[in-house]
């Protein structure tokens, strides 16, 4: 699979972690899903977690919701299910 459109880039995406969103500056939110041969993201889970659960929790939903892909090609140039991942970064703003 490849990365075909979508975005995860609001701060009101998230919510304000206790101890404020300095938490989570320049940490990063890895997860694993499927793309389906339709190019929608499923199965998803955290493999590697930022600081803040409530942060963590939200990465997926938000993955299967805005990202769309490409899905991979057999050597026959059909679509199939694969595994694929996302790195969510924070930065400060």
């Amino acid at each position: 699979p490849s990365y075909k459109s979508g975005a995860i880039n609001s701060a009101r995406d998230f919510p304000i972690p206790e101890g404020g969103r300095t938490i989570r500056e320049g940490t990063s939110v890895t997860v694993a899903f499927t793309v389906g041969v339709d190019g929608r993201a499923s199965h998803c889970s955290v493999v590697s977690p930022g600081p803040d659960p409530a942060t963590n929790a939200l990465v997926c939903p938000l993955v299967i919701e805005r990202i769309r892909f490409n899905p991979a090609i057999d050597a026959n140039g059909n679509p199939v299910p694969a595994r694929y991942g996302w790195r969510q970064d924070f930065f400060r703003r």
